[in-house]
């Protein structure tokens, strides 16, 4: 019970912010389908598991712990021709009306998360591994068409947003990944890419 207030306790806060957000200093959430978070691309084999990994990439000279993040999923793959599993990293995980197509809050209880090193230095919190499942050739994509997805702000409160331990909410970016492509891994860490830039690359 005490988890489900804390939960209502930082969407009521996410919901109610009309006021301009801290910046996040370049911190963006983004996936990759290996987890030292390298491989942007995935070619996609029917009737296997692929798994992604959506990682919050941090500037820890701004935020080092984090006590929640939202955001959604822009051209998500279909429910109807494969199987998807949401193992998040949290049991606090809410998602909007339509699913994480539309909005996915994750909070993370107690005093956060806090920042761990990927390989290459940079620092990230993982947020969740989804599991894909294509259960025949045409799933995610008609006939291995190439498929890109975008995390975007939430669609119903239009922030992307994360809240460190003090509960203080920063404005953050998102990066991108693809199925059957060939993408370059998005860093806009040392750039903040901001909602209207994300809209320009359509």
């Amino acid at each position: 019970m005490k988890k489900l207030f804390l939960l209502i306790a930082l969407l009521a806060l996410l919901a109610s912010s009309a006021v301009a957000l801290d910046d996040g200093g370049g911190s963006y959430i983004t996936g990759y389908w290996n987890v030292d978070g390298t491989e942007c691309n995935k070619v996609f084999t029917p009737y296997a598991p692929h798994d992604l990994y959506l990682y919050l990439i941090l500037n820890t000279a701004v935020v080092d712990t984090v006590t929640a993040v939202e955001f959604r999923l822009d051209n998500w793959v279909p429910d109807s021709g494969g199987m998807i599993t949401y193992n998040w990293e949290t049991e606090l995980a809410i998602p909007e009306e339509g699913g994480i197509v539309n909005g996915m809050s994750l909070a993370f209880p107690g005093t956060g998360v806090q920042a761990v090193a990927l390989p290459d230095g940079r620092d990230a919190v993982l947020l969740g591994t989804l599991t894909l499942l294509g259960l025949g050739p045409d799933w995610p994509t008609v006939g291995g068409a190439p498929h890109q997805v975008t995390v975007l702000p939430n669609a119903t409160t239009d922030i992307l947003t994360m809240v460190d331990e003090h509960y203080v909410q920063y404005d953050i970016g998102g990066g991108w990944f693809t199925f059957n492509g060939d993408v370059t891994c998005p860093n806009v860490a040392a750039e903040k890419t901001s909602w209207s830039e994300i809209k320009s690359l359509y």
